[in-house]
């Protein structure tokens, strides 16, 4: 099947067509109206995935940057804009006021460790029960340099009891949260 969201990558960067799709299957297994926590914007990849998978989901789409491609892409895909709450800032700020459980949070924001392990500290607690926690560049040490991540090690070393892994797709791992 090809995706919306084939046209925002070349097959490699900033995903594989691997990872888009198995974004766009997570999505389309929540439930009824899903949160979707997207930490980092970029140019809305992810978010048109998830608005794909799923029509009904509403996506908080993080970002330190304003991204306004990200709005612009969606709107090109002729998805429901009206589905995306976007949040300026840092994820971790964003996170202690986060007032909802999530269905599912899907990091890709900064990519040293502090940042990743950040990510988790903050928003593994808002992953409802059979929640799902995904992160992006999950790349085994010594990560290439033209992708210098750190979260392979953040995630090993930080990742809190009660979540198991349930899928690995290229640089895209997800994990579900046990009741």
């Amino acid at each position: 099947m090809t995706h919306l969201a084939y046209a925002l990558t070349d097959g490699n960067d900033p995903m594989t067509y691997g990872e888009i799709d198995l974004l766009y299957d997570l999505a389309a297994k929540l439930g009824p109206n899903p949160i979707v926590v997207n930490i980092g914007a970029a140019d809305g990849l992810s978010t048109i995935t998830f608005l794909e998978g799923c029509a009904d989901a509403f996506v908080f789409s993080l970002d330190v940057e304003e991204c306004p491609q990200e709005r612009a892409n969606v709107e090109a895909a002729g998805l429901d804009l009206a589905r995306v709450a976007r949040v300026l800032g840092r994820s971790q700020e964003a996170g202690r006021e986060f007032p909802y459980e999530a269905d599912l949070v899907f990091v890709d924001g900064g990519h040293d460790y502090e940042s990743v392990k950040g990510d988790i500290e903050t928003w593994a607690p808002h992953v409802k029960p059979e929640g799902m926690l995904a992160f992006h560049d999950y790349i085994p040490p010594p990560p290439p340099a033209n992708n210098p991540s750190y979260a392979y090690d953040a995630i090993n070393e930080n990742l809190p009891d009660g979540f198991v892994m349930i899928e690995h797709v290229d640089r895209l791992i997800v994990f579900r949260r046990l009741k």
